[in-house]
């Protein structure tokens, strides 16, 4: 296995100076050293200089761990010394700090059968420090969370190192165990951690809830039923999320029913909002609901009486992040489409850029491409209904495109062409925009010029001969007439069945 090294990817980085409870004891501490033996007195101040709140330091004197604590003996002070440090720690001269520290197995060229699960086990050593003189609270208080956070780093490391946990290694765990207390390997160790030393209860528990807290809120250590603390790499959220959805839908919602027949009905409805899921191009897979379903149900069970709602928590994290990340990747990509379509509206060199047709049936699912161009403040849009299927019509709200659909009309009309039709569609439904180009003189001589050539194809050859009589200019009566022709042949297709119909 690999060996990992973390700098402390945790909450516990952004938490504040802890204050021991030590720290309480100090008031009236000098009058204490006055009592103290001459053997106990120069111990102290031995104890005092070694340790230096200094970055390069220790921060204590003693480092005692299993090889060097046994029975009635301390290494470099000799036999004898347990009684005058217990002196000291008697009277709160001196503050204890548990220190988690990794061993890293010996190298041996001797093959060996047996193969040690763990890589470089965590052991526990016992920290001594005492201050005194100015600022002497801040010095203890360093001192307690400097040794702390080098445990807590060494305590990360060792659960990537032998805690590692994919999603595979869930479902072979004990399903009827799943909602059993866990086994804290923090409060193990510590409590069960020998010394020579009578020392206060609360030194102890005070470290374990110091490093567990720093595990709180964390996005790859969890409390995990049976096993306790576990590494689990949530990096890839969207990756995880797809893996972590067969266990939690198929091995621990049936248990959370058994709990609550509330979450069985919750997730029915999880289910159907899953499969009734609009397509969406750019995010084929959708995370909301699980989000939701799992919030609820960590409402309704807590954590403390139910520990399988560690999992819950495990996969509305991983949801959360993957519908965070997929959201922001679909909202770049949709923001590059409309780029591209918002440029050739507003810049393109010729008719097609400018009077923007998009067939539904092939822009199926980029519907929040769709609705950014037409919630742009200088686009204008309107549908067109044609051949049992409809057209989205995009134009630019400039005069110049509005020039340029008329100059490609006179240029390139055939008989079948629906380009005055859906420009006309397009403006009655922003009159005003309309009653803007007439006002300009180049689009009125255009579009008038534009209708006369498509109007006068639109009535038979009989009508065709009063040209002769009123002119070129085509009657506004019959122009009304096949616009409303046109108007009902819309709402005819409009409301048959059609294909992809939204």
């Amino acid at each position: 296995m690999a060996m990992v090294r973390l700098s402390g990817v945790s909450r516990l980085d952004q938490l504040k100076i802890y204050t021991p409870i030590f720290i309480h004891s100090l008031e009236h501490s000098h009058k204490r050293e006055l009592m103290l033996t001459d053997q106990a007195a120069k111990l102290l101040t031995s104890l005092r200089k070694l340790c230096v709140p200094d970055m390069n330091q220790n921060y204590f004197a003693f480092r005692l761990n299993v090889d060097t604590i046994k029975e009635n003996e301390l290494k470099v002070y000799g036999k004898g010394m347990v009684t005058v440090v217990q002196n000291l720690l008697d009277n709160d001269l001196a503050m204890p700090v548990f220190y988690l520290v990794r061993s890293e197995p010996e190298e041996s060229n001797i093959p060996t059968l047996e193969t040690n699960s763990e890589i470089g086990p965590i052991q526990i050593e016992l920290a001594i420090v005492s201050y005194a003189g100015e600022r002497v609270e801040e010095k203890y208080s360093f001192a307690f969370n400097s040794i702390a956070a080098r445990s807590f780093v060494n305590l990360q490391n060792y659960l990537v190192d032998n805690y590692r946990f994919e999603v595979k290694d869930f479902f072979e765990l004990d399903q009827d165990l799943l909602n059993t207390k866990p086994i804290s390997v923090i409060r193990s160790m510590i409590e069960k951690f020998e010394t020579p030393f009578q020392l206060k209860y609360e030194s102890r528990v005070e470290l374990i809830e110091y490093l567990e807290q720093g595990f709180m809120d964390s996005e790859i250590y969890f409390q995990i039923p049976i096993i306790g603390w576990i590494y689990f790499d949530t990096t890839d959220s969207v990756k995880r999320a797809e893996e972590m959805e067969p266990f939690f839908f198929q091995v621990i919602v049936p248990l959370l029913v058994e709990l609550d027949h509330q979450i069985g009905e919750n997730f029915a409805i999880l289910q159907n909002q899953l499969s009734e899921h609009k397509f969406d191009e750019l995010r084929p897979k959708i995370y909301l609901p699980q989000i939701e379903f799992t919030e609820l149900v960590i409402s309704i069970l807590s954590v403390e009486e139910h520990p399988i709602v560690e999992f819950v928590k495990i996969f509305h994290l991983v949801c959360c992040m993957a519908e965070k990340i997929s959201e922001e990747k679909a909202q770049k990509e949709a923001k590059q489409h409309f780029d591209i379509l918002y440029s050739m509206l507003k810049s393109g060199d010729n008719f097609i850029s400018r009077f923007l047709l998009i067939d539904q049936g092939m822009y199926s699912g980029h519907d929040r491409v769709l609705l950014e161009l037409k919630n742009a403040e200088d686009i204008i849009y309107c549908e067109y209904y044609y051949s049992s299927s409809f057209y989205w019509i995009f134009l630019s709200k400039d005069v110049e495109s509005a020039c340029m659909v008329m100059d490609k009309i006179i240029e390139n009309y055939y008989v079948g062409d629906h380009t005055l039709f859906m420009f006309e569609t397009l403006m009655e439904k922003y009159p005003n925009i309309k009653k803007s180009f007439l006002s300009n003189k180049k689009f009125k001589s255009l579009y008038n010029k534009t209708k006369n050539i498509v109007y006068w194809k639109q009535v038979p050859f009989f009508y065709r001969l009063f040209r002769v009589f009123i002119g070129d200019e085509f009657p506004a009566d019959w122009e009304k007439e096949i616009l409303s022709k046109v108007k009902y042949s819309q709402m005819k297709v409009k409301y048959l069945p059609r294909k992809n119909k939204s």
